[in-house]
């Protein structure tokens, strides 16, 4: 507990992101539920379920590093796909407890889990449990970014939630240093892709080496 103390305490200093004691208290609770539902519900990988830590709650800040600098006039509209255990959209409830999460999964024991977790840790945020394509046939809310993380392929992943993209909501999600090669060459021709690889300064151990943020838009014009 305290190696994941020091090393979570590490990274909001690296990437200089300013949370309170209870916030911190948050995130490592949510680290220890996701081990303790992960022997009942498979939330992570069995290799990961002593390093939640380092594998899924620090790359989640970097999408909350991110979409910050898009933050500083009004509230984020943010709708997780494929949540999952929550990732990141958790995470970024309890650093920004301002944004506005939509938290999406087709699994019923994971947004049983998720539900579980908001209660617990008083994280707002609102947990649907329905398969993308029938969520938004009737989404009346509007959002600004939909973030997902090792939900599909980002040509699949762009496919899926093209309804959004259309609409003018970007992307953003976590991919590897080949996402190219996941992509079908006329998705270029309708969507901007850009991305942000890991600084190298930042990073305490390998995890992330290989690995980028990747934002996803529609081209106009």
């Amino acid at each position: 507990m305290e190696q994941n103390i020091n090393l979570l305490k590490e990274y909001l200093q690296r990437l200089d992101i300013h949370i309170d004691r209870v916030q911190v208290e948050r995130l490592l609770a949510y680290a220890q539920l996701i081990k303790e539902w992960n022997r009942k519900v498979h939330l992570i990988s069995k290799n990961d379920v002593e390093r939640v830590v380092e594998r899924h709650i620090i790359p989640s800040l970097f999408f909350e590093k991110y979409l910050s600098r898009f933050s500083e006039h009004g509230v984020l509209r943010i709708l997780d796909v494929g949540t999952g255990a929550g990732l990141p959209g958790i995470v970024l409830a309890i650093v920004e407890p301002q944004w506005k999460l939509v938290l999406l999964d087709s699994s019923r024991k994971k947004t049983l889990f998720l539900r579980r977790v908001c209660a617990e840790l008083e994280v707002d945020a609102h947990v649907v449990c329905e398969r993308y394509e029938k969520f938004v046939e009737g989404a009346r809310d509007e959002f600004d970014w939909i973030v997902a993380r090792a939900v599909a392929p980002l040509g699949e992943l762009i496919t899926l939630v093209r309804p959004h993209l259309e609409r003018g909501v970007r992307l953003l999600t976590i991919k590897g240093l080949d996402f190219m090669d996941e992509l079908d060459g006329t998705l270029l021709k309708e969507f901007r892709l850009s991305a942000w690889r890991f600084d190298k300064d930042l990073m305490i151990e390998d995890y992330l080496k290989n690995k980028c943020l990747v934002k996803v838009e529609k081209l106009y014009g």
